[in-house]
């Protein structure tokens, strides 16, 4: 199965909240 266009933007969007939500934690 592929990913269209928006599958992958969406996916990509919540990586990059994902890595925001990281940088804050406190390690």
């Amino acid at each position: 199965a592929s990913l269209s266009a928006a599958d992958k933007n969406s996916i990509s969007h919540r990586g990059q909240a994902i890595e925001q939500l990281l940088a804050q934690l406190p390690l």
